[in-house]
C-alpha cells in the first residue's frame, strides 16, 4: 500500500513494502528515480541489518551461518504504517520468519518527516532482547539525472559540503573489499565529482572520511538535491554499470560489502553497531530539495 504525505513545498509517497520512498516532488519536479527496470527496479531501498553483499551469501553468529540476499531483508518486509501529519512512521519488529534470518529481537524504524524544502529520515534501532544487538545499516536513494529537461548526465556533478581526504573502497572482480586508495585527486577544487557514466563501470564509489553532506547540481540548472548524513562512515554513489543510467544513487551507509574471501560474523563486521538489551541509536539523513 502506498502513502502520501505532504506540506506546502513537497510532496513525499512511500510504499509499506520495505518503507521505500518512492516520490519526492516539488511542484511537478520529480526527483527521486523511477524505478525502471530496463536500469534498475529500486527507487530507495533501506538497508538492515547489514549493507551490501556478503561473501559465501551468509555470515555467522556465535558459530551458527545465516543466509541473506544483498542489503538484508527489510526492503524486502512489509512494514507497518503510521501516519501523522507531515511525516510517516514504518516498522518491524523481530518475528518467527526474521529470526530465521537473523536470531536477534528488534524493532526497526524509519520516520519520515517533512519539513520545508527537506525530508528528514530518522531510522532507530531497537535491542529488544537479552543479548547484545548487532547490525548495520544504510539509505539507498536515487535521483533522476538530469532533474528536469534542457541538460543532459553529464552536465551534473556532486559537490561536497567541503575540502575532505576521502578515501575510496576497492573492490575485488568478486566485487568485495579489498582496499582503500587515496580518492581525493578525482575531484575538482577538492570538492566537486563531475557525473559520466563510465564513472560506474567498476560498480559502486565507496568512500571513508568524506564530507558529511552532497549536493548533485548542475551549473545550467536552478534545481539541485542536498544529502546530509552526520556521523555516517561511508557514502556511496552508484547506478547500473555499463549503462546510460538516468539516475544517480546517494547512498549514507553505516556497512560495507564482505571482504573478499572472508565470511562475516556480524560480531566483528565493519562499521556494525552494537546494542545492550533495552538500547536504541538513531541515525539521520536529510534530503534538502531546491
Amino acid at each position: 500500500m502506498n502513502y502520501t504525505i505532504k506540506n506546502a513545498n513537497l510532496s513525499a509517497t512511500f510504499t509499506d513494502l520495505g518503507g521505500e520512498l518512492i516520490s519526492l516532488k516539488k511542484g511537478d519536479v520529480e526527483y527521486i528515480w523511477y524505478g525502471d527496470k530496463q536500469y534498475w527496479g529500486g527507487q530507495s531501498p533501506l538497508l538492515f541489518p547489514y549493507c551490501c553483499r556478503l561473501f559465501g551469501g551468509h555470515y555467522t553468529y556465535r558459530g551458527q551461518s545465516y543466509e541473506g540476499a544483498n542489503h538484508g531483508f527489510i526492503r524486502r518486509s512489509l512494514l507497518a504504517a503510521d501516519v501523522h501529519g507531515d511525516s510517516i512512521t514504518f516498522s518491524l519488529r523481530a518475528n518467527e520468519e526474521t529470526r530465521k534470518l537473523y536470531p536477534f529481537d528488534f524493532e526497526y524504524a524509519i520516520k519520515y518527516t517533512l519539513e520545508g524544502d527537506s525530508l528528514i529520515c530518522e531510522t532507530t534501532v531497537k535491542n529488544l532482547g537479552d543479548e547484545t544487538l548487532h547490525y548495520c545499516n544504510g539509505m539507498h536513494p536515487g535521483f533522476n539525472v538530469p532533474l528536469g529537461t534542457g541538460t543532459k548526465f553529464e552536465d551534473w556533478y556532486m559537490e561536497f559540503g567541503g575540502v575532505a581526504q576521502p578515501k575510496q573502497v576497492l573492490f575485488s572482480e568478486g566485487k568485495f573489499c579489498i582496499d582503500e586508495k587515496d580518492f581525493s585527486d578525482q575531484l575538482v577544487g577538492g570538492t566537486k565529482l563531475p557525473l559520466h557514466h563510465s564513472l560506474f563501470d567498476d560498480d559502486a564509489i565507496f568512500l571513508t572520511g568524506a564530507a558529511d553532506s552532497v549536493t548533485l547540481r548542475c551549473d545550467a540548472s536552478e534545481r539541485s538535491v542536498t544529502v546530509s548524513y552526520p556521523n555516517t562512515p561511508v557514502i556511496g554513489f552508484w547506478h547500473m554499470p555499463f549503462t546510460d543510467s538516468p539516475y544517480v544513487c546517494i547512498e549514507p551507509l553505516c556497512g560495507l560489502p564482505s571482504f573478499e574471501g572472508k565470511v562475516d560474523d556480524i560480531e566483528t563486521k565493519l562499521y556494525a553497531k552494537h546494542l545492550a538489551n533495552g538500547e536504541s541509536h538513531t541515525d539521520t539523513v536529510k534530503i534538502t530539495v531546491n
